[in-house]
């Protein structure tokens, strides 16, 4: 067997409920699991008698997208085996072979009422293929079509927050794709930013889960709570998902519409200290989380214990990119300027945070200023540490 192969095998036996190996024969997993462009996951597939879902899938390559798409249903990651194109499944797998600039759909139906979630993962990580797609639910009537509703690919995240204008009619359909269960906390918010609720909740590894906001298990009573508000999500071990709304049409059938689950901006003071010159900064970080990448902004406030002016209405941040893996955060980013460069010019700047998770409240690691375009300048270097401005 490839070792590509035995590689996917292993990493997601737990999804398909095959025949589960030692840890000790697992590679390597990572707290993200979802790679952008390579998989693919949709957390809310449904099917029924008069409403199936499409998958229409591309590859965006130059070489064949050789693939698996996975199919698991309820809480306890049992293999989902519906007909897809025509065919029963076997196992909760489906083969997926996809040319170059060619696109595929799986129609998937069942002969019940089934929710599960659908993934997609390529059987080799080469940059030649990749994938890109969506999903649309479809409800009939005999040869006739009377609903049909679009819904994105599920993004991976670790915390999110949810606005909603009706609290009864929002669900939200989580999936983990790790080898470990998720521990959830939820606060609920009134209209005004007020918390009057919380909760805490489980998403087993492999598992789906499928609740209405008003299902889950509030500490507290909520009655006359909405109906608009907002749900904060954070999870300890990375998720992927989407919310709907489902609404009731007055005739016995609802109107489905999908909200997208993005990962929140978390707020941190930065603070650096350099080895050489004794310097130090304080600064402001926002940073989002989109499974492996980071993305936010950086604004100094202070150079040496003076503040900095940004004017009224703040100036233009720096815009900061990097990546998360595990707990190893590391940014990456070129400034607009820096008060050790030259005027109008900025460092390459890279700053490493060990043992990051997002709601500690102290971390620390180091970093690093490459002045590039005055190279006479130097390099700075030093420590650094961060401080959680909002999670609790």
């Amino acid at each position: 067997m490839p070792a590509f192969k035995l590689y996917i095998i292993l990493r997601f036996s737990h999804l398909l409920i095959l025949t589960f190996l030692t840890c000790s024969l697992s590679p390597p997993l990572h707290a993200q699991h979802l790679y952008p462009k390579k998989e693919l996951i949709f957390t809310q597939v449904i099917a029924m008698p008069g409403f199936y879902s499409a998958i229409s899938v591309t590859n965006r390559g130059t070489q064949n997208y050789i693939a698996a798409m996975f199919l698991s249903t309820g809480e306890q990651a049992a293999a989902w085996n519906p007909v897809v194109n025509g065919e029963q499944v076997v196992n909760g797998t489906v083969d997926v072979d996809i040319p170059p600039d060619q696109t595929k759909v799986f129609y998937i139906t069942d002969t019940k009422f089934k929710v599960g979630l659908a993934f997609f993962t390529s059987y080799d990580f080469w940059i030649d293929n990749h994938v890109e797609g969506n999903l649309t639910y479809y409800s009939y009537s005999g040869s006739m079509t009377l609903d049909a509703v679009g819904v994105p690919g599920s993004k991976e995240f670790f915390n999110v927050s949810l606005p909603f204008s009706s609290f009864d009619e929002v669900g939200l359909s989580l999936g983990n794709i790790t080898p470990d269960h998720s521990n959830v906390t939820a606060k609920l918010y009134d209209h005004t930013g007020i918390q009057v609720s919380q909760c805490q909740f489980q998403v087993l590894s492999g598992g789906h889960f499928a609740r209405y906001l008003w299902e889950l298990p509030w500490d507290t009573p909520l009655t006359g709570f909405g109906p608009v508000g907002k749900v904060d999500l954070l999870a300890d071990v990375s998720l992927t998902g989407i919310a709907m709304t489902i609404t009731p049409d007055g005739s016995g059938g609802a109107q489905i519409s999908t909200l997208p689950l993005d990962s929140s901006p978390l707020l941190y003071t930065l603070g650096m200290t350099s080895h050489s010159s004794q310097d130090t900064y304080m600064a402001r970080l926002t940073l989002w989380i989109e499974g492996y990448f980071v993305k936010g902004y950086m604004s100094l406030t202070q150079v040496n214990g003076a503040f900095v002016d940004h004017g009224p209405n703040g100036s233009v941040p720096f815009m900061v990119t990097g990546r998360l893996k595990d707990t190893s955060l590391d940014l990456a980013f070129v400034t607009d300027s820096w008060p050790t460069a030259g005027q109008g010019f900025g460092v390459s700047l890279y700053l490493h945070i060990s043992g990051f998770y997002p709601s500690t409240d102290e971390m620390y690691g180091d970093w690093r200023a490459d002045h590039i375009f005055e190279p006479a300048t130097g390099v700075l270097s030093g420590d650094a540490i961060i401080n959680n401005m909002k999670i609790e």
